[in-house]
């Protein structure tokens, strides 16, 4: 691969935008990750819940199945998200709100 290749990947493909902030508040590179994916989901949607099944979070943000349900728990007992199930398609799924309050806390 060359670096104009790079480049094209870089400027034409989703990233993710990751502040090191997040490691900071949740003590885990994945939970940041996560927080991350989560927040830039809140600010483009004007949804208030994000209804995306476990193994949709592979193509979010790179993180299992296993690791969102981690990332997902530890961001809860922080606060920085509300979970509940929503039926999707016939199926129970763990939605996500971000409390922002929490996370302007958090980030101070």
């Amino acid at each position: 691969m060359s670096i104009e290749e790079v480049t094209h990947l870089e400027r034409y493909y989703p990233s993710i935008k990751f502040r090191n902030k997040y490691v900071d508040i949740t003590g885990d590179i994945v939970c940041g990750v996560f927080l991350a994916s989560v927040i830039r989901l809140t600010i483009s949607s004007k949804k208030k819940w994000i209804q995306k099944k476990r193994d949709d979070w592979m193509e979010e943000c790179r993180i299992s199945a296993k690791q969102f349900d981690r990332a997902s728990n530890k961001l809860k007992q922080l606060g920085l998200i509300d979970t509940e199930l929503f039926n999707i398609q016939g199926r129970l799924h763990k939605c996500i709100k971000l409390n922002t309050d929490v996370l302007i806390k958090l980030m101070q």
